[in-house]
Formats: C-alpha cells, structure tokens, sequence
C-alpha cells in the first residue's frame, strides 16, 4: 500500500470529492480596458466551509492570459469568505454563491 506523502497528492485524488461538500462561491468580472486595449474577462472559483466560512480553495480561469495576481484580491486561503464578498462588491462584479446543506 502506498502512502501519501504530501497534502497536495492527498488533495489531487480526492479533490473534487471534497469540494462537492463545500459552499461555492464565483466571482465573474472583466478587467478595465485601457485607451486601445480590450477588458479581459475572468472566473474565480472559491470553495469555503459551510460552518465557519472560511476559504479553503480557490480555481482561477481566463482565456485573456490574466493571472490571478493581477485581479488584486485582497483575500488568501484561510480568510472569511465575508471580505471576498465585499472585495467582489466594491469592484462590482457579478457573483454567484451555491450553499450546501
């Protein structure tokens, strides 16, 4: 029998199990377009825990080449999901929020 060595080998496997369990947040926005530059739209993913609301994974998509450094979150792993809802709502982007029971 082989054992799990790192959390993220562990996390890889059962991942999406694990998730399926979670509350499910998503941010969609665009980014500002400069003079000539076209906005870059973008995804973000956030799994939080139903109980004490805090982040516990976060799935970033863009087609446009964005990272999610340059979005400028100012939420990390570990926070209250709270302050990503007030982030998401000063910058005003569109969210969805999918609780589980």
């Amino acid at each position: 029998m082989n054992k799990i060595k790192k959390f993220s080998d562990f996390m890889g496997s059962v991942g999406s199990n694990i998730r399926r369990s979670m509350n499910h947040f998503i941010i969609e926005g665009s980014t500002k377009s400069w003079l000539f530059g076209n906005p870059k739209s973008f995804e973000l993913h956030i799994y939080y825990t139903p109980v004490k609301n805090t982040i516990v994974d976060m799935k970033f998509y863009s087609t446009d080449g964005l990272t999610l450094d340059s979005i400028k979150p100012n939420f990390k792993l570990g926070d209250n999901i709270e302050v990503c809802k007030k982030w998401a709502e000063n910058n005003k982007y569109k969210t969805s929020d999918f609780l589980r029971l």
